[in-house]
């Protein structure tokens, strides 16, 4: 890999495969802020083609004031915010200021992140008022997309990509005043991000007990691993589980009527989160992939699930479409 401001003095002499470099340097980034913004991996994936393709039209006028990667992330930024407009706009139940609903359950579009396509970290990253890990995960990820486009975008160029004001009043076009008052009004709604714990077995623990007791049938031993305000959603629809009796129902009666140890469940990641591809029985034999369940833990129980339906979640989490009959 040639040096980036090689690839870049290269790319605006109209260096095709220069720039193809330049774009796999930035493209698991990029793509992982516009999920960020958008809530939607294959809305995000279309948001970082799109970029490319504005960057590759305008390269000549790229002036050099600032990094290749920020003017990228200004142009993916607006692209987004572009995207955001086409959208219906989400109202808000006030239960869920109140906390008590799920903010999945209004975010029609959201989406899982596979962690295989999580980009490296930086290590010589400033420390960010939301860490990398906080600003991944899915319940974040819900909850940005009930800000207006606006404040989104403030939020994570400041707080996660820790932006200047005087910066992303540049790259919105706006003020710093009015940055900075975006921002506080983006923090307010959100709360104070949560304190996350560094990876740890003990949460994979957690959800091989969970796959353990789904593939014995046991209810009650699922339901044991729940805490107390436990909260299930399975956007798009707009339903939701609030506590164990609730969730505990739901796998009672909903899942193959309640026989969800005819269900096979592959582990795997999403978001920096424990996840489970659920795979259901067809009638030609073996299984064919359904949908995926993303955990959040709380000390040594399962504090939320997020279901997510769909086969195409197979290809983007990297799984076989189907599993054969002996698989277990």
């Amino acid at each position: 890999m040639r040096p980036e401001a090689t690839l870049v003095r290269a790319a605006q002499r109209r260096d095709r495969s220069a720039f193809d470099e330049l774009a796999t340097l930035h493209r698991d980034r990029l793509r992982l802020h516009c999920y960020r913004m958008l809530g939607s991996y294959h809305d995000a994936d279309d948001a970082v083609q799109d970029t490319f393709l504005r960057a590759w039209r305008s390269l000549g006028g790229f002036e050099e004031r600032s990094g290749i990667g920020t003017w990228l992330y200004r142009i993916a930024t607006n692209t987004c915010l572009n995207m955001i407009r086409n959208r219906p706009r989400v109202v808000v139940p006030t239960h869920v200021t109140l906390g008590a609903r799920p903010a999945a359950a209004d975010v029609a579009w959201l989406e899982p992140y596979p962690d295989a396509q999580m980009p490296a970290p930086v290590e010589d990253q400033p420390e960010a008022r939301i860490v990398a890990k906080e600003a991944t995960r899915l319940a974040f990820v819900a909850a940005v997309q009930l800000l207006p486009p606006r404040q989104r975008a403030v939020l994570l160029l400041r707080d996660v990509l820790m932006w200047s004001a005087a910066e992303v009043a540049d790259a919105l076009g706006t003020t710093v005043p009015a940055v900075n008052s975006a921002l506080q009004r983006a923090r307010s709604r959100l709360g104070e991000p949560r304190d996350v714990d560094a990876y740890s077995a003990d949460v994979e623990a957690i959800v091989d007990k969970f796959v353990l007791r789904w593939e014995a049938l046991d209810i009650e031993g699922i339901v044991a691993l729940l805490t107390e305000d436990a909260v299930m959603a399975m956007p798009p629809d707009p339903a939701w589980y609030f506590g164990r009796s609730e969730i505990g129902g739901f796998f009672a009666t909903v899942p193959a009527n309640g026989r969800i140890d005819l269900i096979r469940l592959v582990r795997t990641r999403a978001n920096g989160q424990p996840a489970a591809a659920a795979y259901i029985p067809v009638e030609e034999g073996g299984y064919e992939g359904y949908g995926l369940m993303v955990f959040d833990t709380t000390g040594d129980r399962i504090s939320g699930i997020i279901g997510f339906s769909g086969a195409r979640l197979m290809e983007m989490f990297r799984l076989p479409d189907r599993l054969p009959t002996e698989d277990r």
